[in-house]
């Protein structure tokens, strides 16, 4: 059977003494080596990971330094290595008052053997205390994961009398279950105050004999914060029939609660955009509609529906050369068959009149593409140039007027002129 050697560093001043205990220490499996107090200091302030198992001190013959050793290993927590101080009757008391985590042995009591079990029993303890850790933060990572427990509720004429919870309570509401055990009446104050009707309610109708449904309420968790739970109960009958319990299964859903109310944030933050969106496309006075790729009509605005002079429903799904203006399709100059992303650029259409409403319109098609510049829909502005074209008319007209003026004015010019008279 191999035997475990320990690495020891024994601390004290060179002697006779040191030596043998080195030499005793050596020969019991143990590597040993001794370095003086002061150099010790040094050497352990410098060095970033420790490298012996145990730190055997001869307090007797350490000028003092203890305190100071023993400072200097603690800023390894709890990675530094196990202590020894060898002390003597008359300085034990201030040997231990600078430390708390070192075992002391009586140096004139004790030989190389005893301080090998002593290092052993600290090894030892070292390992039950890291396997003690590992199981406890395995069982804090399991008791995290817990989102339902176990309830039972007695009965007694009509009325609970007492309850009883499972383990698995101290995960979902932070106490545990001999709290609620020592104090009948936490489970009450732990509803939040704005739902304990509705869970009164509840226990009323599970003691009348009635099985309601799941009750989703609140709950105050010992650590202060709001947790949701779904509260499923079952009433529970003696062998008269007589309800004499309920069970009831408690689930965590506080995660699920918080998911659904940031969607529903989402959802009224994407309706507020929707309606102001509604607001500002129906306040354009210029008629505008969105179509697909076969020229159906997906949403349109007021300016768009009075024009066409039909409601929306009449509007929607139509072709939008069969709805307004009522023209040839080509007029439109629609490019939906052109997928190059080039010509996929906002561009304007022929002028066009509507002799019903007596306007001139021009419009303006911006088509909407996928990530390849396929057209998917196309939005058509259709601008009322009625009056830039009445006013371009009656320039026109000023302009034809002042050139016959004109005309007229050289020719009555020409008549009075006396060389041309004669």
């Amino acid at each position: 059977m191999t035997v475990e050697r320990h690495s020891i560093l024994f601390i004290g001043e060179a002697s006779d003494d040191t030596a043998r205990i080195r030499d005793a220490l050596s020969a019991l499996s143990a590597d040993c080596s001794i370095m003086p107090p002061e150099s010790a200091l040094d050497f352990l302030r410098n060095l970033d990971v420790p490298r012996h198992d145990v730190i055997l001190i001869d307090e007797t013959s350490s000028n003092g330094h203890v305190p100071s050793l023993l400072s200097t290993l603690k800023r390894w927590n709890g990675t530094a290595p196990d202590v020894i101080v060898l002390t003597d009757k008359t300085t034990q008391g201030a040997a231990i008052a600078g430390s708390d985590d070192q075992i002391f042995l009586p140096k004139d009591r004790c030989d190389a053997a005893a301080i090998l079990r002593t290092a052993r029993l600290l090894a030892d303890r070292r390992f039950l205390a890291a396997a003690l850790a590992k199981s406890k933060a395995r069982y804090e990572r399991l008791l995290q994961s817990v989102t339902d427990y176990t309830y039972t509720v007695r009965i007694e004429n009509g009325h609970p009398v007492s309850s009883r919870h499972s383990p698995g309570c101290a995960a979902v509401t932070g106490y545990s279950p001999e709290e609620y055990e020592s104090d009948r009446h936490l489970w009450y104050r732990m509803i939040h105050e704005a739902d304990r009707d509705a869970v009164i309610a509840l226990s009323d109708l599970v003691c009348a004999g009635m099985s309601p449904p799941p009750l989703e309420h609140r709950i105050i968790h010992k650590n202060g914060t709001v947790r949701w739970i779904k509260n499923t109960p079952v009433p529970g009958h003696d062998a008269a029939g007589r309800l004499s319990a309920w069970d009831g299964l408690v689930t965590d859903i506080t995660d699920r609660k918080l998911a659904e109310e940031k969607l529903q944030q989402e959802f009224l933050h994407l309706e507020r955009a929707k309606q102001e969106w509604e607001v500002t496309f129906d306040s354009i006075s210029d008629p505008i509609f969105i179509h697909d790729r076969e020229c159906r009509i997906l949403r349109a605005n007021r300016a768009y529906r009075e024009a066409a002079g039909r409601p929306f429903s009449e509007i929607i799904g139509k072709r939008f050369f069969n709805v307004f203006p009522r023209l040839d399709a080509s007029v439109m100059n629609v490019r939906l068959d052109q997928d190059n992303p080039a010509d996929n650029q906002p561009y304007y259409v022929e002028e066009f009149a509507v002799s019903d409403l007596r306007r001139v319109f021009r419009g303006r098609v911006y088509p909407t593409t996928d990530e390849e510049g396929k057209i998917l829909s196309c939005v058509q502005v259709l601008e009322d140039v009625t009056e830039m074209k009445q006013a371009e008319e009656n320039m026109r007209q000023e302009m034809e007027i002042s050139t016959n003026l004109l005309s007229l004015a050289e020719a009555a010019t020409d008549t009075m002129d006396p060389d041309r008279l004669m």
